[in-house]
């Protein structure tokens, strides 16, 4: 397939990623709109200049997005993690949002060296490593630390 034609089918998705966000409070589908606009500003980029790279840093802009949002809400309480927990239930107790604190933070670390892993693959990989690293590794990775951080957070929760 030729970058032209995924720029187009991301740039759909984008799209409709934006139009039809309804999950969370206002300021939630509001981060989910800046970085699927941010992330179609890539790659219409890309489209313009008929690059692959630009395509490959699609993961790149999508995780320096998330720690931007997720960073954003460290100063603008409550926390990500802590909207995500507030979907589920209404009280928090300042044991749970000390904990949704640090896990925000981790969540943050974690985008910026998954974005540098991308980044990584985009410029000095092949296009087999790129591909392997961010359709499927980055995936299980984020499993994985969703996993734990789920694992964990029902620790916390049972000596609350």
């Amino acid at each position: 397939m030729k970058p032209g034609a995924v720029i187009i089918l991301v740039l759909i998705f984008a799209g409709l990623r934006i139009v039809f966000s309804t999950h969370g409070d206002r300021f939630f589908r509001q981060g989910l709109r800046g970085i699927a606009i941010f992330a179609a500003i890539v790659v219409l980029a890309g489209f313009l200049i008929e690059s692959e790279f630009a395509v490959k840093a699609y993961p790149v802009a999508m995780n320096i997005g998330f720690a931007a949002i997720f960073s954003y809400t460290l100063f603008r309480q409550p926390t990500m993690i802590e909207r995500f927990a507030r979907l589920r239930e209404h009280v928090i107790t300042e044991r749970i949002r000390r904990y949704t604190h640090h896990v925000t933070c981790v969540w943050i670390v974690f985008f910026l060296l998954n974005g540098s892993a991308s980044a990584w693959t985009a410029l000095w990989g092949s296009r087999e490593q790129w591909m392997l690293y961010n359709g499927v590794i980055s995936y299980g990775l984020i499993a994985a630390l969703f996993g734990l951080e789920f694992l964990l957070r029902q620790r916390v929760r049972a000596r609350d």
